[in-house]
């Protein structure tokens, strides 16, 4: 379930089980700073999705990690030689 569909639907509460039930499955060191980085970067780029992605490593291992896809808006000004 994506994190935007997971908005519409879901409380605060629940939200935030759900962000732990991820951040459990990637086994984060320190899940409880994860979790209140995760809903801070959330809040303020609704586009992005939470979700856990495996990674190999370019020795052959892998790792389940946390991974957020989606766009972050960049703002810019553009000036043109006259």
């Amino acid at each position: 379930m994506s994190y935007n569909k997971i908005i519409l639907c879901l409380t605060i509460h629940q939200i935030e089980h759900e962000l732990s039930t991820l951040i459990r499955k990637a086994k984060l060191k320190f899940p409880d700073v994860a979790k209140e980085d995760l809903i801070s970067v959330l809040n303020n780029f609704k586009d992005l999705q939470p979700d856990v992605v495996n990674f190999v490593f370019p020795d052959g291992i892998s790792r389940n990690c946390l991974s957020l896809a989606g766009t972050i808006p960049i703002h810019y000004k553009v000036t043109f030689p006259q």
